[in-house]
């Protein structure tokens, strides 16, 4: 009876240390595809690419500006393709990426970095320190961003 009861315990635990060490590696696994996705993003501002940038963006988006309106997939959309147009040259350094949480299908971060690019309207180099919040949902196997809040402080 007790080698019975010995052996219960052995395999419960066996059991749960293999779903312990299952739920972590998939944590570890989005945690990676969503820094991915952040990489890219950033590449695609720096790059001025607007399918690389537009390609971790779920067709979900939407975000309320700072004057209370909706911005969705299409108003994002434009706002990037006016922004690709007029910077050059982009470069993005000091990348902080703190408070990722994962849960379910959905994640939160905060992040932080500078970002400079050339403005080909007036030649000027623009320096800037953003600060954002963004939310991810997994569509399928890839994890998007369905709503990004700045914060943009000018740097001299």
């Amino acid at each position: 009876m007790r080698k019975m009861i010995l052996c219960l315990l052995l395999i419960l635990s066996f059991g749960i240390f293999c779903g312990v060490t299952t739920l972590l590696a998939q944590d570890n696994a989005d945690t990676t595809a969503i820094k991915q996705v952040i990489d890219n993003y950033l590449a695609g501002r720096a790059k001025s690419d607007l399918n690389l940038i537009m390609n971790q963006i779920s067709h979900n988006y939407s975000r309320v500006d700072e004057s209370g309106n909706t911005v969705d997939y299409a108003e994002f959309k434009s706002n990037v393709e006016n922004a690709v147009k007029v910077m050059a040259n982009g470069s993005v350094s000091n990348l902080e990426i703190s408070d990722l949480t994962v849960q379910g299908d959905k994640a939160t971060l905060s992040m932080a970095y500078n970002f400079k690019a050339l403005n080909l309207n007036n030649n000027e180099e623009k320096s800037s320190k953003i600060t954002s919040v963004v939310n991810l949902a997994k569509e399928g196997e890839s994890w998007k961003i369905v709503q990004i809040q700045l914060q943009i402080q000018r740097l001299p």
